[in-house]
């Protein structure tokens, strides 16, 4: 379905990227190289990085949504539990989380998987320690990022990070950095 076109919708995106990736490359890392392009090019130059193939998915909010991965689908369901996670009763549509979860999804038989940290760790999909630092720099680019955005009057309910590892062996970010392709405000 083509719901319309939005002119100059991936150089909005490109320069999105390009800000919220300097405001966080210290908590993220980053595969890029320094090239003179301007923050509109859709050209991004980076490191080949052997990617970790699991979305990085971080919640404050429980967002209303109809995706069968959303943690708003699975609670409506009456999960109580959602990707390791206890959820407590009388959580409502759009509303705080007890605190910040990583919720962590994967392809499977081309479709998103919500999977724990436990079942990724099981599949092989990355090493505990690559977890631990996907869930710390997630969490600490989170909150740079949520602080920023509050100063602007803007929430940040969740966003959606992809790591990879560059030749040095570092865990760093790959894609998208907090667009609104990637998040919900």
């Amino acid at each position: 379905i083509n719901r319309g076109v939005i002119p100059y919708k991936d150089q909005v995106l490109a320069e999105n990227h390009h800000f919220m990736l300097r405001l966080l490359e210290r908590a993220l890392g980053n595969s890029q190289f320094d090239v003179d392009l301007n923050d509109t090019s859709v050209v991004i130059a980076a490191e080949n990085l052997i990617p970790i193939p699991i979305e990085f998915v971080l919640r404050r909010y429980m967002a209303k949504s109809t995706t069968s991965t959303s943690l708003y689908s699975a609670y409506l369901k009456g999960e109580r539990e959602f990707s390791g996670h206890s959820l407590p009763d009388r959580l409502i549509a759009n509303g705080v989380l007890p605190y910040l979860m990583d919720t962590p999804s994967t392809k499977s038989d081309e479709h998103d998987e919500t999977i724990s940290e436990r079942k990724a760790l099981a599949l092989m999909l990355c090493t505990a320690e690559q977890y631990t630092v996907m869930r710390s720099r997630g969490f600490y680019g989170f909150g740079i990022a949520d602080e920023f955005l509050r100063g602007h009057n803007v929430i940040l309910a969740d966003t959606k990070l992809e790591f990879g590892v560059n030749h040095l062996g570092e865990v760093v970010v790959q894609d998208e950095v907090i667009t609104m392709d990637s998040s919900r405000f």
